[in-house]
Parts: C-alpha cells; sequence; structure tokens
C-alpha cells in the first residue's frame, strides 16, 4: 500500500505531461486544423469516402483534433465575464479552423507560441466586438 501511494502522484504527472506538450504548440494545431479543412473540403466535393485508404481518414484524424480543441477552447471562454471576441452566429468549426489558419499564416513568426495565445490572438483579430 505504501509503495501504490508513492507510485501514483509519479503516474499521474507522467500522463499529465505528454497532453500538455502536444496541446501547446501553434504548428501542431495548424496542422491538425488544416486537417480538419482538407477533409471537409474533400467531403463537400466528393461526398463519400471510397477506401480506408482515402486521405480523407487521415485528414478527418487529424481534424477531429482540432474541432475538439476548438469546442473545448469556446466552452472555457464561455465561462469569463469580458468578451475578447464576438463570434458571428452562425459559425461551424470549419470557418473557424480556417480563420485560425490564415491568421498563423499571417504570422509565421508566431507559431513556435502556446496555440491558446494565438487561437485567442485569431479570434480578437477577426471577430472583434463592436462597441
Amino acid at each position: 500500500m505504501k509503495s501504490l501511494k508513492i507510485k501514483l502522484p509519479f503516474f499521474v504527472i507522467f500522463l499529465m505531461i505528454p497532453l500538455y506538450t502536444y496541446s501547446s504548440d501553434s504548428l501542431i494545431l495548424l496542422e491538425r486544423c488544416k486537417g480538419h479543412i482538407n477533409s471537409t473540403e474533400l467531403v463537400k466535393s466528393n461526398g463519400n469516402i471510397t477506401s480506408l485508404e482515402d486521405p480523407i481518414i487521415k485528414l478527418s484524424l487529424d481534424g477531429n483534433f482540432c474541432v475538439g480543441y476548438i469546442h473545448g477552447f469556446l466552452d472555457a471562454q464561455s465561462s469569463i465575464q469580458e468578451n475578447k471576441y464576438c463570434l458571428p452566429y452562425p459559425i461551424d468549426t470549419y470557418q473557424i479552423a480556417k480563420v485560425y489558419s490564415k491568421y498563423l499564416e499571417e504570422h509565421p513568426e508566431k507559431l513556435h507560441q502556446n496555440s491558446n495565445i494565438t487561437f485567442l490572438e485569431a479570434l480578437i483579430a477577426y471577430f472583434p466586438c463592436k462597441n
């Protein structure tokens, strides 16, 4: 039992480290969001998946990370009192991913920054609130 008490905190820390590093890089999020954009455009133009080798499958897996990130970010931001950006209604994850990709393409010097920072900057830049 004593051994478990010692090992458990290390195990929990070990589980948290990869999640933080994986989610913190803007370049990684950009690649995943480009996967979401490309898979959405392929489905719109093609309409179906022909085999498991179809490029839509790979792009969809990347895109799922982006979609989850966008939903998580927006959910977390919704609890903050002061809105720094105002999203139009309706808007979908495809449009938000395109905005984020465009922002980072215009600001490549920010690719090394934390994705939380660059994602918020992109939303503020493209969806300012009208006061």
